[in-house]
């Protein structure tokens, strides 16, 4: 299971980059290269949830009713 997340850490951590979210790409980074423990594999994995939820959210903010705000 811990390769399977490494790898998609590993993808997410590049198409967080290119929006800009900055801790949601080190935390990924922080969990695909780092051989942790249990408990810090768990730690690692809870801050990239944390700042996936936090990017949801900005990217949530940014639309309303199914479209993007602003857009015309």
């Amino acid at each position: 299971a811990r390769e399977m997340i490494r790898r998609e850490a590993h993808a997410l951590a590049g198409s967080a980059g290119m929006l800009g979210f900055e801790e949601l790409t080190a935390a990924c980074n922080v969990l695909q290269s780092a051989d942790f423990d249990d408990g810090e594999f768990a730690q690692c994995l809870d801050r990239c949830r944390r700042a996936r939820d936090e990017a949801l959210g900005i990217i949530a903010g940014l639309t309303v009713d199914d479209e993007f705000a602003g857009a015309a």
